[in-house]
């Protein structure tokens, strides 16, 4: 159900044949490996709550000024040892690898996991974070078109800079914060009372956290509530001691 592995040669596997070829390439036991797995996964699961990790406090303990009001996601995007997970793959290749057949699949994981949320939240807007990396195929873009959430849109949009820093290439935690508070921006004159911001992966939480901070500046919802495919595990080793 969980495993999921993808070869040198770019050949997916899932499930029992992908720990078989992972092993075969690490040279470990079959039986024992998927012990050790099973071991793992109930670590990490629990973590989720209706198939989805809380990581508001991950957001609190790393802002001042925590401006979003909650956080989920789905799944981590890789553990310790087995590497990335079935999501973190999908997420992968949909975006890096521009792999039209990953988008279709990690569309097909998450859009009843949102549908859940919005249900359970009474979310009545939706915001997509806007992708910083010039691609063929936007991922976020392809979510919104085919998932059809009925939802009203609140529009963010990515301020077009000389040259364009995504997040992911930038260290420091104030420098991302400067580069989501001053690249996007929000133009949406319509009030919402609960938004979901979607975004494909969790790092710091800056981009959530400031474009949250802006919806809340310009009086355009009253609680946000961020959402991503994947996140970092950074972090909830120490959550869970505190």
């Amino acid at each position: 159900k969980y495993f999921y592995y993808v070869s040198p040669i770019g050949k997916g596997y899932e499930g029992v044949s992908a720990m078989k070829k992972w092993c075969e390439r690490q040279s470990l036991p079959l039986k024992k490996t998927i012990n050790e797995y099973r071991k793992t996964i109930l670590k990490y699961d629990k973590y989720k709550t209706d198939e989805r990790i809380n990581g508001i406090e991950k957001i609190q303990q790393t802002f001042k000024e925590a401006s979003l009001d909650e956080l989920y996601y789905f799944d981590f995007y890789a553990i310790e040892r087995f590497g990335k997970t079935k999501l973190g793959y999908y997420l992968l290749y949909s975006k890096q690898g521009q792999s039209l057949s990953y988008m279709k699949k990690l569309i097909n994981e998450i859009k009843p996991l949102i549908n859940r949320l919005i249900k359970d939240k009474k979310i009545d807007g939706i915001a997509f974070v806007p992708p910083t990396v010039k691609r063929e195929l936007q991922i976020m873009k392809l979510i919104e078109k085919e998932c059809q959430f009925n939802l009203r849109v609140l529009k963010v949009e990515k301020l077009k800079t000389e040259i364009i820093v995504p997040q992911k290439t930038l260290s420091k935690l104030n420098d991302r914060i400067i580069n989501a508070r001053d690249t996007m921006i929000i133009r949406e004159k319509s009030h919402f009372n609960r938004v979901l911001l979607i975004d494909d992966a969790v790092g710091s939480g800056a981009t959530l956290n400031e474009i949250s901070k802006q919806m809340k500046d310009k009086n355009v919802c009253n609680h946000v509530i961020g959402c991503a495919i994947t996140g970092s595990f950074k972090g909830f080793e120490v959550l869970n001691e505190v």
